[in-house]
């Protein structure tokens, strides 16, 4: 029970370290660009829209067909990507 003890110690030691990684990512930030993106998603684009989109981005690059390729750029089309960049570029005061 010696050996299991000190092993586990180790590994409790080692965990802060992983932590510290964790913790240095700006939460706030990740989960405000993620609230913008959904956002414009959510107004730019229909139900149907949102549900194709999902499914795209799901395929790999280069397993996609000239098809789903296409069906991307046409919802891609759609979004207001320069609206968007203006609003996250209006974080960039969360990450200082």
């Amino acid at each position: 029970m010696g050996g299991g003890a000190a092993s586990k110690l180790r590994a409790m030691s080692r965990v802060p370290a992983r932590m510290s990684s964790v913790r240095k990512i700006p939460w706030l930030l990740v989960f405000r660009t993620g609230q913008l993106v959904w956002a414009h998603l959510r107004d730019d684009l229909t139900p149907h829209d949102r549900r194709r989109l999902g499914s795209l981005v799901r395929i790999a690059p280069h397993r996609m067909t000239a098809q789903e390729r296409n069906d991307l750029l046409t919802i891609v089309r759609k979004v207001d990507l320069s609206g968007l960049g203006r609003e996250l570029f209006t974080l960039r005061s969360l990450h200082r």
